[in-house]
């Protein structure tokens, strides 16, 4: 730095092109300025120190951006973590539902066999009920009460299809 400064001053003048904004659009004019040492110092002082604080600011932000994109990063792949459990938890849900679809069905069948089995469970006699003499004679009875209305059922088909006999003849065949 102090090799360019030396280097400035000993130099005079110097021209100095410029670009200056106009106030009225975007066009732009080229103009050339006349400089002394004096103020070629100044001038280089400022730009030193402008291009030092740009060179911050630049400094600065790249390395927000970088963190920022750390940041993504960082979040994407916890977001991909997250999809890849939330499809494994998806996928499990789903064998659950068929294994308890299956189990829905076999405790529907369970339930139809175990009713089954009491309906004929009913038709059973137990030890006890088999010596019990009351217990026999109602089923005596039960038995024979079903064999009459068999039976009854039977003359009452036979007389409406042959229409001739009489209803004591019929009923006096069946005794």
């Amino acid at each position: 730095m102090l090799g360019a400064m030396k280097l400035i001053s000993l130099q005079a003048s110097f021209l100095l092109f410029t670009v200056v904004a106009s106030q009225d659009g975007p066009s732009s004019s080229i103009s050339a300025i006349s400089l002394s040492g004096e103020d070629t110092k100044d001038v280089l002082a400022k730009s030193v120190n402008t291009t030092e604080k740009l060179r911050h600011t630049v400094l600065s932000v790249f390395q927000k951006s970088q963190e920022e994109v750390k940041a993504l990063k960082t979040l994407l792949t916890t977001n991909a973590k997250a999809v890849g459990a939330m499809n494994g938890l998806l996928l499990e849900m789903e064998n659950l539902n068929k294994r308890l679809t299956r189990f829905g069905t076999a405790m529907e069948d369970c339930r139809r066999e175990l009713s089954t089995i009491e309906a004929q469970e009913k038709d059973v006699l137990t030890p006890v009920e088999a010596d019990d003499p009351t217990a026999a004679s109602l089923l005596q009875l039960a038995q024979h009460a079903e064999k009459l209305s068999r039976q009854a059922r039977a003359a009452s088909a036979a007389q409406l299809l042959g229409g001739g006999m009489g209803r004591h003849h019929g009923l006096s065949k069946l005794f």
